[in-house]
């Protein structure tokens, strides 16, 4: 979303970690998205070569302030309300993965872009598109709108708004296998039928079930593998070597993945 503000210099500090900074404030939100979120800021992971007015992003700068034991940070996102998720910076947890990291190289340091070999579902190749962003600030896989228009129709899906599709919770879908990477540097991977339902519950018994890739044409044509991606395997970005590892979780054959259910809203005082 579109934002207008100044830029201050302070301190950040979380836990342990601080360093001075400059930063964005706020003045006028015109954007949906800021309309519509519940959060109070942004905390870009990007590069600092698409960070507006060269100001150096926070990972990069705790990493400059030699607050950082290595120039990484890393994702275990959560698929129910009993295990927490967590962001690990400067290190990864061990804990939360098993088995050797794979490590794809970044083609482009703007976002964290990788080489999109095959996307496919039951042998069928979903795309010509040949570059995918891995991105935690996006909730679901997006892609092109008229791949994702296909990829929805195989997969039984219907849409209800521009580009997003609903599907029947107790409908078994396809799997999607993606190959990111090349050569020796690749990773190969599958994103379940069942990761690809995200259920909303309204008090708790009335639910459907979103369709968890959604359709957007960008100026570049690529795919983004948003958080449904990310929920299945450890992810570590890092910009020391510019490179995204992934790695199995630990838990992965207990996870179950929760329903989401709305919070009630909150009345506030102005």
């Amino acid at each position: 979303g579109s934002m207008k503000g100044f830029v201050v210099h302070d301190v950040l500090t979380m836990g342990p970690l601080k360093t001075g900074l400059d930063f964005a404030c706020a003045t006028n939100e015109p954007g949906r998205t800021f309309q519509a979120a519940k959060f109070d800021g942004i905390l870009g992971l990007g590069w600092p070569t698409i960070s507006v007015d060269g100001i150096v992003p926070v990972m990069q700068q705790l990493n400059n302030a030699g607050e950082l034991d290595q120039p990484v940070f890393a994702f275990y996102l959560n698929n129910n309300d009993n295990t927490p998720g967590e962001l690990s910076i400067g290190g990864v947890d061990t804990d939360k993965m098993k088995g050797e990291v794979s490590y794809v190289p970044v083609v482009s340091d703007t976002y964290w872009t990788v080489n999109l070999g095959s996307m496919t579902v039951n042998g069928q190749s979903i795309t010509t598109v040949h570059n995918a962003i891995v991105d935690s600030g996006t909730s679901l896989i997006v892609g092109p709108k008229r791949e994702v228009k296909n990829l929805a129709k195989l997969a039984g899906a219907t849409e209800v708004a521009a580009g997003q599709y609903s599907v029947d919770c107790s409908q078994t879908l396809p799997d999607m296998q993606v190959s990111i990477g090349s050569g020796s540097n690749k990773f190969d991977f599958t994103i379940t039928g069942e990761a690809l339902k995200i259920k909303i519950c309204v008090a708790v018994v009335i639910c459907q079930c979103l369709f968890g890739v959604a359709g957007m044409d960008l100026p570049e044509p690529l795919w983004i593998l948003g958080d449904v991606m990310m929920r299945e395997y450890y992810t570590i970005f890092d910009f020391g070597s510019n490179r995204v590892g992934f790695a199995e979780l630990a838990d992965k054959d207990i996870k179950k993945i929760d329903p989401i259910i709305p919070a009630e809203p909150k009345q506030e005082v102005f």
